[in-house]
């Protein structure tokens, strides 16, 4: 019966909010031993340019995030944040980020990655979420 409740869930968040990813339990963690660090990734379209928002629960041995875009969802993602952005949030509070794309035309549908970078340099990849500039 639990199952059911968690598609249910997905399919209203789908319905609802297209554009968000629903973070699931990291591969090869026990439920509640390692909680996910991101609660949400959100790419908004706008005029001429793409708001892409992403909220941590918290940031655990976290250095910061890179976003990538691409132009269609299995093709090549490129980094478009000029500088790495270093996190903000610590091991207890998480924090809110947003990133405007510019370099977009109205009318096509692009495709983001956020990637997670920890104070190993290891990266894990979130997404894609997509967007088409109104």
């Amino acid at each position: 019966m639990k199952w059911v409740v968690h598609i249910f869930i997905l399919i209203l968040f789908s319905l609802y909010l297209p554009n968000t990813v629903l973070l699931a339990e990291p591969e090869g963690t026990v439920k509640g031993l390692k909680e996910q660090p991101l609660s949400s990734f959100i790419a908004t379209p706008s005029k001429k340019q793409v708001i892409l928002e992403w909220l941590t629960k918290s940031e655990r041995e976290t250095l910061g995030f890179n976003l990538y875009r691409s132009e269609s969802r299995e093709g090549e993602y490129v980094k478009i944040n000029p500088d790495f952005i270093l996190g903000r949030g610590s091991l207890t509070e998480g924090s809110k980020y947003q990133l405007i794309d510019k370099n977009v035309e109205d009318g096509r549908t692009y495709y983001y990655k956020l990637e997670q970078v920890d104070i190993r340099g290891n990266g894990t990849m979130y997404g894609p979420v997509n967007a088409a500039p109104k």
